[in-house]
């Protein structure tokens, strides 16, 4: 089964610095960067992974597992958010959006996660999948949030091309 590689990653504007996954801790992405220009003393990070997923699994599969390892970096995670697309209307999809309250070096931090999975069910009925991540904090989230919406619409997960 061959997928077709992301053909353009734009990432939302200028302020989003593309960074080395590994460097970033983040050695399973194919794609990383960073967000400057926002006080507060963290630093928002995108990521972009491609996962194929075997015949009848299920994005929601995926999303579940996003909570469960959120959880684990966090200490304990929520979702607060989920919205699936209907595939009818082309490629299957499904967002949602984690919250986490952690307490790092003596800081506490309330953290949001945004997931974007984005598939393209292929002939023999498996499911290519880019999923878009996005961590920041919760008062971060109104300007990330869209900058992140702006990276998802724009990608397509398989060979074939949305319509």
């Amino acid at each position: 089964m061959v997928v077709r590689a992301m053909t353009t990653l734009r990432w939302p504007n200028d302020l989003w610095t593309p960074v080395d996954p590994v460097s970033a801790g983040v050695a399973d992405a194919e794609a990383v960067a960073v967000r400057r220009g926002l006080a507060s003393g963290y630093t928002p990070v995108m990521s972009v992974r491609r996962v194929l997923l075997p015949p009848r699994a299920s994005l929601e599969t995926l999303a579940d597992e996003a909570v469960q390892a959120f959880a684990r970096q966090a200490g304990g995670a929520e979702r607060l958010q989920l919205a699936l697309a209907e595939p009818g209307g082309g490629a299957p999809g499904l967002s949602q959006l984690l919250g986490a309250r952690t307490r790092v070096l003596g800081r506490d931090y309330d953290l949001r996660q945004l997931d974007g999975l984005v598939g393209d069910t292929q002939e023999d009925g498996s499911i290519a999948v880019l999923r878009l991540t996005a961590a920041c904090l919760a008062d971060q989230l109104p300007v990330v949030g869209p900058e992140f919406t702006s990276v998802l619409t724009s990608l397509s997960a398989g060979e074939r091309s949305q319509s």
